[in-house]
């Protein structure tokens, strides 16, 4: 999985790389162009997230991510802090700041800054500050989308560091090339002013609706700059005289110059209408830039579409206006960088001209940059530095494009510290930070509850012991004998084990009163003392009858035994006796009268029948060996028919047989 991931957000695409290794050893894991869905939301934050979510969910991206920034979007300004050190140019960076910046109030912005270099006078740092209703509304719409960039960078920091990684700032990468001045004299980079005697190098990223711009003196950046003009202002102005939507016109301006000939097509979509009034000049409608070092520019700012219906039509897209376009295109690009070099005063002093992005390679881009700059443009080739695997054709088309995001990527792998507007409010959190508060909450009240209940359980434990026999620890009990609660007390408080008639044992040749069985108790956990009374008595019982030589056996006769006979007989009875009522039950186990006595109505013509079945049954249970029936007979009434006048006119008797029980029979013993 790669480790980092860098999000370029463009007008009409995003570009999402994923790298993986070290800074000096890299590899490409995924690259994703993506553009905005035609049509798509109202809200551009929204198309962002939307396209840069699908990106990463083709390419199966995922890792620490890095969110470019527009610079314009940024105000810069170059100041002079009398502190040396990061940590100590934090802390006033943004109260400095304050003095510098007055468009904007600077509590409503996130500031960071990049050191340019050290004097007398402290150190020299450009300061970058964005507005945080943008920046939240686009980290917001990212969010939903479940995309949660960890860090944002300027997207012309993220341009410097690729060509940093790249190498462009090597002593032997930057060619001193001689430019010939109107007198034919040669002049060199070392015949400029003191302040611009390092090799400078311009990094141009010319991208569809603005130019980056970036001077390097060595290896320390000198000044930066965002030019909003870029390729499609050559689309955009052929959409607007053939009535086209944007993608028709792009597609019909990539057809002409692909085959050098005129693009005929049949138009479905709304086209952008013309404008109302005469076109105006872009050197009268672009500002000029400010002369305080370090502004962000404004300088261009492109008619934006208009959609107007439009019924389907067959249009042709001349290849001459395609150039006449693209020629205006190159002279207004021209102009404005002319007006930057000037206002950074290094009008003369470019030695490496390096260039990106989408529309770099636009026929006479080359020549026209050459011009301007006084040297060869070069294209900073990121892929040729990575490790990667596609095919080369692709990787040809790609390069240019995904220097900027290569350049965010890098933001995690090493390299120059950049900015960062992650903070404050806006700062990254992780999943554990956002809910570690109310974590916090959650535990402190599970600690109080558990502090509760740990209070309870405490209470419930002394009042066990003192159920079973804790020591006693009132007023005076250390100048007594050891006294117990609970169940202890009532064994031992009786006098019953003070006596050593009753309580004395032999213990290793001494004797074992209850003296000694009160220390012991006190040495014993609580909840083992009255099991410890218990073993003392089991061998105080068993020392009696070693000395008696009587083991006494004591059982106990079931009363309950009995009754289950009798039932079960009169269950196997049942079949011959039919139903019958039990009148009444009476069981005598006393010495000499141990009787079973039981009556029974028996309803119906043959209940002698039935009665006489049920005393072959009876006899029967006396014959089995463990019954603890010995004899069986009627009572001494014998046959009672019937009398009493609820019964009138029915045929029964009750019948009343009386058991004798054994005087030995099966029993339950003590303590099975």
């Amino acid at each position: 999985m790669p480790k980092s991931i860098g999000i370029d957000g463009g007008d009409y695409s995003v570009t999402v790389v994923g790298l993986d290794g070290t800074y000096r050893k890299t590899r490409l894991v995924g690259c994703q162009v993506e553009r905005f869905a035609a049509g798509g939301a109202l809200d551009k934050d929204v198309d962002l997230a939307m396209a840069t979510a699908n990106a990463m969910r083709v390419g199966r991206l995922k890792g620490e991510e890095v969110l470019g920034h527009p610079c314009d979007e940024a105000v810069l300004r170059k100041i002079v802090l009398p502190f040396t050190g990061r940590d100590a140019l934090r802390k006033v960076i943004k109260s400095e700041a304050e003095n510098a910046i007055h468009s904007h109030a600077i509590d409503d912005m996130v500031v960071d800054f990049h050191q340019l270099g050290e004097n007398d006078q402290g150190t020299r740092v450009l300061v970058a500050a964005v507005p945080k209703s943008g920046l939240r509304g686009k980290l917001a719409a990212l969010s939903s989308e479940s995309v949660e960039p960890e860090h944002v960078e300027l997207d012309t920091m993220a341009l410097f560091r690729a060509a940093h990684w790249c190498g462009v700032f090597d002593a032997d990468a930057v060619k001193q090339e001689v430019v010939t001045t109107e007198g034919g004299e040669a002049e060199s980079g070392a015949q400029l002013p003191a302040q611009q005697q390092a090799s400078l190098t311009a990094l141009l990223d010319i991208g569809d609706r603005s130019t980056r711009v970036l001077l390097v003196a060595g290896d320390k950046l000198v000044d930066m700059r965002t030019i909003r003009l870029g390729g499609s202002a050559i689309t955009e102005a052929v959409a607007r005289k053939y009535q086209l939507p944007f993608e028709e016109a792009r597609d019909a301006v990539a057809a002409c110059l692909a085959t050098g000939a005129d693009f005929g097509f049949e138009s479905t979509g709304d086209g952008a209408k013309p404008e109302s009034s005469e076109e105006v000049d872009a050197d009268e409608v672009a500002q000029a830039p400010e002369a305080e070092e370090g502004s962000a520019g404004q300088e261009i700012v492109p008619a934006e579409e208009s959609q107007a219906s439009a019924s389907s039509q067959l249009v042709t897209v001349s290849l001459s206006d395609v150039q006449d376009q693209q020629t205006e295109f190159l002279q207004r690009l021209a102009r404005e960088l002319v007006r930057f070099l000037t206002a950074s005063g290094m009008g003369g002093g470019v030695a490496g001209l390096w260039v990106a992005g989408n529309a770099c390679r636009v026929e006479g881009m080359q020549e026209m940059l050459g011009e301007v700059f006084g040297c060869e443009a070069r294209e900073l080739d990121v892929l040729a530095h990575l490790s990667h695997s596609l095919p080369e054709e692709e990787a040809d088309s790609l390069s240019p494009r995904i220097a900027t995001a290569v350049g965010l990527a890098l933001a995690n792998l090493g390299g120059p510290v950049g900015f960062d507007f992650r903070q404050e409010d806006l700062a990254f959190t992780r999943g554990f930070d956002r809910v570690k508060f109310p974590l916090a909450i959650a535990c402190f009240f599970g600690l109080f509850a558990a502090m509760v209940y740990a209070v309870k359980l405490d209470k419930e434990l002394h009042n066990l012991e003192q159920r079973l026999g804790k020591t006693f620890e009132g007023a005076g009990a250390e100048n007594k004998k050891p006294q117990f609660y609970g169940q202890l007390n009532q064994l031992l408080g009786r006098g019953w084990f003070a006596n050593y008639r009753n309580f004395s044992l032999e213990e290793r040749g001494k004797k074992y009163e209850f003296d000694e069985l009160v220390q012991d108790l006190v040495k014993q956990p609580v909840a083992e003392r009255v099991a410890f009374v218990r073993k003392k008595l089991d061998r105080l019982l068993q020392g009696k009858q070693e000395e008696s030589g009587i083991y006494q056996d004591v059982s106990l006769e079931s009363g309950l035994s009995v009754l289950l006979r009798l039932f079960e007989s009169l269950k196997r009875a049942e079949p011959a006796l039919g139903k019958y009522v039990l009148i009444k039950l009476d069981l005598n186990l006393a010495a000499r009268q141990r009787k079973l006595t039981f009556t029974i109505g028996i309803r119906g013509s043959d209940f002698r029948l039935r009665q006489e079945s049920l005393m072959t049954e009876l006899e029967n249970e006396l014959m089995r060996p463990d019954s603890p029936f010995e004899s069986v007979e009627l009572g001494r009434q014998g046959e009672m028919l019937f009398s009493d006048r609820a019964e009138k006119n029915i045929s029964g008797a009750y019948y009343q047989f009386d058991l004798k029980v054994k005087e030995q029979f099966g029993a339950v013993k003590v303590g099975s």
